[in-house]
C-alpha cells in the first residue's frame, strides 16, 4: 500500500513509475525522486490516477501513454516552468528535467 512519502511507497503502479521506468531506466530512483519534488512532495503523486478507476484499472491507466503524461503535466501546472525550476530538478535527475523540459516546449 502507497502510505510513507518514499520512492520505494512509489512502487504502487504509478504513472510517476511507469513514466520513470520508460523513460529514464538507468536510474529510475532518482526520476521519481525528482519527479515527487516537481509534483509537490508525495501527497501530490499519489493524486495522480486513472479518472475512472471502476471502468480503467490503475496498473492500466499507469503504464498508459495518457497516464504516464499526466505526470509532467500535474508537474507543469504546479510550478510555472522556468528554466531555473528545471535547472534545480535536474540537480536531483536530469533525466526528468529534461522530459519535463521537452513536454514543456510542447505547451
Amino acid at each position: 500500500e502507497c502510505s510513507a512519502p518514499s520512492t520505494s511507497a512509489i512502487s504502487c503502479g504509478t504513472p510517476l513509475k511507469a513514466l520513470c521506468e520508460r523513460t529514464c531506466p538507468a536510474r529510475p530512483a532518482t526520476c521519481m525522486l525528482a519527479g515527487m519534488r516537481a509534483l509537490g512532495g508525495y501527497r501530490q503523486v499519489v493524486t495522480i490516477g486513472t479518472p475512472l478507476v471502476a471502468l480503467i484499472p490503475e496498473a492500466r491507466f499507469a503504464d498508459s501513454q495518457r497516464g504516464q503524461m499526466s505526470v509532467l503535466r500535474r508537474a507543469m501546472a504546479y510550478a510555472f516552468l522556468t528554466r531555473e525550476r528545471i535547472g534545480e530538478i535536474a540537480k536531483t535527475d536530469a533525466c526528468f528535467a529534461g522530459i519535463l523540459a521537452t513536454e514543456g516546449q510542447r505547451f
